[in-house]
């Protein structure tokens, strides 16, 4: 493993979009040149097709990185810490002790957004192991195969966990060791160690007896606040005035007020703007829009308004933004 460093969000972009994550967004509290996380940090692709991550950080600033995942089963040994991620708008935080290492899976079942929460002074030992679904598939031998994988996917829970058992922290320990010497002896053992875990993850997604972790639930006093942010959603392209917008919630413009004070630190003028931005951020990356049809689809009658409201938000210009993240 190479040796431990300081990242910022220019260079975690760098090496997330090394690691094949094309479609990938950094964004930090921080200056674009601070600190973000240091420690190590390190994808693999091993020769039989499974991608593995290894995480062994603190982190520096408060952020998240969002990248889209194609179709996949995702393993994670997480040996101490906490980590707090979202797959679409579900969002989950779980944690692990020296003492209670955790081990929990993510099944993607179709592309999605993946989102991955940094907070300050948080430390991170975590392995990750992915397998994606074509590769599943490929290695069926019969139809019982075939439907075995297919209903793993097909679940409604998304994460699932369990405490780590001895075995499989004992070969993610092994794996830590074994990648700080790259070798061939090195390589062929990590790969038969990544395949035992991999099949015992995979035995237990099969398990009728699995233990789903929820989604968290937003902790709202005004019932008006719960179906808030769903609302927005399906609004957000009709141009209506802050009246319109509170009669269609059913709550008045001070409570809506006081919501995003409180939750975004912002007005409910801004955060719908704020929104609009976002959209048309991610339009940008992932439906490979113009600028000038982002534009509109924020809604900007002009251009150039357009960018200069996207620069002061997300502190680069859209044409920056495709020529940092778009191949």
């Amino acid at each position: 493993m190479e040796p431990a460093k300081v990242l910022s969000k220019k260079e975690l972009t760098r090496k997330l979009q090394d690691a094949g994550f094309l479609s990938t967004i950094v964004e930090s509290t921080a200056d674009t040149d601070a600190a973000l996380i240091a420690g190590n940090v390190e994808f693999k692709q091993l020769t039989s097709g499974i991608s593995t991550h290894f995480t062994d950080t603190i982190e520096k600033s408060a952020g998240k990185s969002t990248s889209e995942l194609s179709a996949c089963i995702s393993i994670n040994i997480l040996m101490k810490g906490q980590v707090d991620f979202a797959l679409s708008n579900h969002r989950y935080t779980l944690s692990a002790t020296t003492n209670e290492p955790l081990l929990f899976i993510n099944v993607i079942k179709e592309k999605q957004l993946f989102t991955r929460y940094f907070h300050q002074y948080v430390k991170i030992k975590k392995l990750n192991i992915t397998v994606d679904k074509e590769w599943l598939l490929a290695r069926c031998r019969n139809a019982d195969d075939v439907t075995l994988t297919e209903t793993i996917f097909a679940q409604q829970a998304s994460v699932f966990k369990w405490l780590c058992n001895k075995e499989i922290l004992s070969y993610a320990e092994t794996l830590f060791n074994l990648n700080k010497h790259d070798c061939l002896v090195n390589q062929l053992q990590a790969e038969q160690l990544t395949l035992q875990i991999f099949n015992q993850c995979y035995q237990r997604l099969t398990d009728e007896k699995k233990f789903a972790v929820s989604p968290q639930q937003e902790q709202q006093s005004n019932p008006a606040f719960n179906a808030f942010e769903q609302e927005i959603e399906k609004l957000i392209d009709q141009k209506l005035s802050l009246v319109e917008l509170s009669t269609k919630l059913g709550a008045s413009i001070s409570t809506l007020q006081r919501y995003c004070k409180a939750k975004h630190q912002c007005t409910l003028k801004e955060y719908i703007r704020n929104q609009k931005l976002e959209y048309a951020r991610r339009a940008i990356l992932f439906d490979n829009l113009s600028i000038g049809e982002a534009s509109y689809y924020a809604g900007y009658s002009h251009v150039s308004n357009f960018v200069t409201a996207f620069k002061k938000y997300f502190s680069v210009t859209p044409s920056q933004l495709q020529k940092q993240y778009i191949k």
